[in-house]
């Protein structure tokens, strides 16, 4: 009997081991400084993998809510929009590795995103917002880009002329005071008027001369003179973007190139501070590949070439992808390809010889964090729609640490109150039940965490619950034990009695309230789930802990000590 009763001991002892096991990432998370974890997870995404994280009410992060545009779909692409954008951004989410984001549905056309732990508002919004549509564009020949340039100047010059027809039009654009980053075209020539306005007072003479030359180049070529070279490029310098953005979006200046062809801006500014730059490509407006034949995209450091020692992403089609792309490699030698996400060109190389493997590199970014964002984004595929992020809110850190502060303080004066009640009346009876109730905490928070579980505060009131109901299950067992002993049973034969009539009781209220966990979790949203997962799972491990473990002490402390009186 002695044999067995240790061997069961043993168990719940390696029980023990292993829980402490699955809590270890848990107890390491907490016991880093935030620093040192940041540096940790930048360089391995999993370093605190299986760790217990906290939700977005304890401590704090970003609430985004995105509404879809689907103005430009069909009747039959509008009816899944919504969920297929779902799943995209679920995707992205989860393997960016925020920790338990609450992501789902809010009518027919707009999704909630909880991301708690994360703020930085705009890379969870480049992560989640960018519609991640890739494409692979030729660039146009040089001897193309002179005509479309001279197209879009003379463009730019009827209008102005048209503008300048009217002197009420005029009136009013000398006397409305300066607009930065208007886009309209109008807004533009407003900005090239006023440029061939020279001004007489604090000039000299060469000065004077120097700005009549450049109002006569604006009303020869209003376009081109905002631009510059850039290497075998041109490029618009950033105080000049807003301008060419104007002209460029506007409808006019479309339909005067050709359908063939549109300008694509670069993905990032280059050069000096106060010089700095955005190239602008000339491309063809159909795309030889889309990213639909991408089948992995991987973030690293480029080992050679030009972009040696900077930030990449890897990609690699499939293999009808493979083809395609070999096809078109071969067929365009010593000619550029551009690699174009979101309308944005990343890279443009000139493709040097037939590149049959089907893979591919992007270059432009800032770093391997921004690299690894891309790849998630490429990975999780493209929205089916734009997205359009109508709100945004940050849930500060404050508040969740003093959240945290009050329900630690609460959970502390809750277990001295009942280590002292169960100590104080039911004597060394009560220190098993306590034992009870710090292996009933031990159980549950790893099999939380094993179960890849965040916390919040509901889910802290379904622990505090549970605690309450396996201290509920002690004091009926002790109170049974009690009411043997008076009846003058022996030790032996009042705890069998007392585990036996208490069992029922214990039973059928856990089983009951287990159900209703069930329900509400089935139910449910948010932190409901959240409370029902850790309820329903405290309290079988509390039936195991008060009914199995309890008498397993019981058992052992009799036989071991021969007793012959027990103190409770």
């Amino acid at each position: 009997m002695m044999k067995n009763t240790n061997l069961k001991l043993l168990f719940v002892l390696l029980l023990v081991f292993f829980a402490l096991y699955k809590l270890y990432p848990t107890i390491k998370f907490y016991t880093t400084e935030q620093q040192q974890i940041k540096a940790l997870e930048l360089d391995n995404p999993e370093a605190f993998k299986g760790a217990i994280k906290l939700g977005l009410d304890l401590k704090g992060g970003i609430r985004l809510v995105l509404e879809i545009d689907r103005s430009k779909l069909t009747d039959n692409e509008k009816k899944d929009a919504i969920n297929r954008a779902l799943e995209v951004i679920r995707n992205r989410v989860d393997q960016f590795g925020v920790a338990e984001p609450s992501i789902q549905k809010q009518g027919d056309d707009r999704i909630i995103v909880e991301m708690p732990g994360f703020f930085d508002v705009e890379r969870a919004k480049n992560l989640i917002g960018s519609t991640a549509l890739l494409e692979f564009r030729m660039v146009r020949e040089a001897d193309e880009v002179g005509p479309a340039l001279e197209v879009l100047d003379r463009y730019t010059k009827k209008k102005r002329a048209g503008a300048d027809t009217s002197a009420a039009s005029q009136s009013e654009a000398a006397a409305a005071p300066a607009k930065s980053d208007t886009a309209t075209v109008d807004s533009a020539l407003d900005v090239f008027a006023q440029a061939g306005q020279a001004a007489d007072s604090g000039l000299t003479e060469e000065q004077k001369t120097a700005q009549q030359m450049e109002a006569d180049i604006f009303r020869d070529k209003p376009f081109t003179s905002l631009l510059v070279k850039a290497a075998y490029d041109i490029a618009v310098p950033k105080k000049n973007e807003a301008k060419v953005r104007a002209i460029l979006d506007d409808p006019g200046a479309q339909q005067a190139l050709s359908n063939s062809i549109e300008f694509a801006w670069s993905a990032e500014l280059e050069g000096e501070p106060g010089n700095e730059f955005r190239r602008l490509y000339l491309l063809k407006k159909k795309p030889e590949l889309t990213g639909s034949y991408l089948e992995d995209a991987r973030a690293s450091t480029s080992s050679g070439g030009m972009s040696a020692g900077q930030a990449v992403v890897n990609m690699e089609l499939s293999s009808e992808g493979a083809g395609r792309f070999s096809r078109l490699t071969g067929a365009n030698i010593d000619k550029r390809l551009a690699i174009v996400l979101d309308s944005r060109v990343y890279s443009a190389p000139v493709i040097r010889s037939k590149i049959p493997n089907g893979k591919a590199e992007i270059t432009g970014m800032k770093d391997l964090a921004e690299a690894r964002d891309l790849s998630i984004v490429l990975r999780a595929g493209a929205l089916p729609a734009p997205m359009e992020i109508i709100e945004e809110r940050t849930v500060g850190p404050t508040l969740g640490q003093d959240s945290i502060t009050q329900s630690k303080k609460a959970t502390v004066i809750a277990m001295l109150f009942i280590l002292l009640f169960m100590v104080l009346y039911y004597r060394w009876s009560g220190l098993i039940a306590i034992t009870a109730l710090v292996l009933n905490v031990i159980y549950l928070l790893a099999s939380l965490a094993g179960l890849g579980f965040t916390l919040t505060l509901p889910g802290i009131a379904g622990m505090i619950l549970t605690v309450g109901m396996a201290v509920d299950a002690n004091v009926l067992i002790n109170e049974r034990i009690r009411e043997e002993m008076a009846l003058g049973k022996t030790i032996r034969a009042a705890i069998d009695a007392g585990y036996s009539r208490a069992f029922r009781a214990i039973f059928d209220s856990n089983i009951t309230t287990i159900i209703t966990g069930v329900i509400l979790y089935y139910y449910g949203t948010g932190p409901i789930k959240g409370f029902a997962v850790t309820l329903t799972i405290g309290l079988m491990i509390s039936m195991f802990t008060a009914i199995w473990v309890t008498r397993q002490i019981f058992n052992y402390a009799v036989l071991k000590f021969n007793m012959q009186k027990l103190s409770i």
